[in-house]
């Protein structure tokens, strides 16, 4: 991890960004995770039908990290 913050946002979600500032890594809650989990359908529907065009941030992935050290943490890589 290059750099880290906290968003500005209501989730008070944490910002990691790849030291070659490609990858965005979103730390995210378990609300979150169930309305991503609603809106995937759509929102893959979308990125293929406009491939280049979308302005949408593309999602690599989510993962829950788990560790015997802290609580499962819930990530997204954009």
């Amino acid at each position: 991890m290059f750099r880290a913050g906290e968003g500005a946002g209501a989730s008070g979600s944490f910002f990691f960004f790849s030291y070659d500032h490609r990858f965005i890594i979103k730390t995210l809650n378990t609300e979150e995770v169930k309305l991503l989990a609603l809106i995937l359908p759509d929102y893959l529907k979308h990125i293929e039908e406009m491939e280049n065009q979308s302005m949408l941030a593309r999602i690599y992935g989510i993962f829950t990290i788990k560790t015997n050290y802290f609580v499962p943490l819930n990530v997204m890589v954009m």
